[in-house]
């Protein structure tokens, strides 16, 4: 696998960075920040793939 250029990944990253944002924004007016950002918290501590899960399953 090539290396990806520096410009991509800070571009995927900001992107990324700005949707999180903005849905803990939608979070925060419908009232479910606080546990969200619990759920969060408890998978950041198992690193980037604990923050993706994180993310991702209130979605399911």
């Amino acid at each position: 696998m090539r290396e990806l250029p520096v410009r991509t990944v800070a571009a995927v990253m900001a992107v990324v960075v700005c949707g999180y944002f903005a849905l803990m924004a939608d979070g925060l007016k419908a009232g479910y920040f606080p546990d969200e950002m619990m759920n969060l918290h408890r998978h950041s501590e198992q690193g980037w793939g604990g923050v993706l899960t994180g993310l991702l399953l209130p979605w399911r």
